[in-house]
């Protein structure tokens, strides 16, 4: 999207864009899957969240979990914010979901790699291998309930 105006950060509602003057235009790209239609020409929308009131913008969106299944979703744009990625992470049960697991991967591998005590065992294949059969067990017993 286009905007001749300009950003303005420091507005109320934080949208970051000012409305424009009647002498101004938006140039408007297309946030949508839907077939294009014979363009729309409106002519009284003055703000951007005029735009996303008028056209609510979506898409839809095709993920693959872990597993291959696929996960089908809408992604709606309400407003500009909608397009940062901590927006997009939060509107998503998909995305929200695999953020989890990676923050969670992320402190198992930063503990592995600091806590000396794991450090011991990892190096030592006796101890390291009652690790593993210890893990693999609670994975277990995690799956079951």
């Amino acid at each position: 999207m286009t905007i001749e105006k300009g950003l303005d950060w420091g507005l109320k509602h934080n949208d970051g864009v000012e409305s424009l003057s009647h002498n101004r235009t938006f140039i408007v790209q297309k946030f949508t899957d839907l077939p294009d239609l014979v363009p729309e020409v409106v002519t009284d929308l003055q703000t951007v969240n005029d735009f996303f009131n008028h056209f609510k913008p979506q898409v839809s969106v095709k993920f693959h979990d872990s597993k291959g299944k696929l996960i089908h979703e809408t992604v709606e744009f309400r407003n500009i914010t909608y397009f940062a990625p901590e927006s997009m992470l939060s509107k998503s049960d998909f995305l929200n979901r695999l953020e989890r697991e990676k923050t969670c991967c992320f402190e198992v591998l930063k503990t592995l790699n600091t806590d000396e005590d794991i450090q011991v065992i990892i190096r030592d294949d006796t101890a390291k291998t009652a690790l593993l059969q210890k893990i693999k067990a609670l994975k277990e017993e995690l799956r079951k309930t």
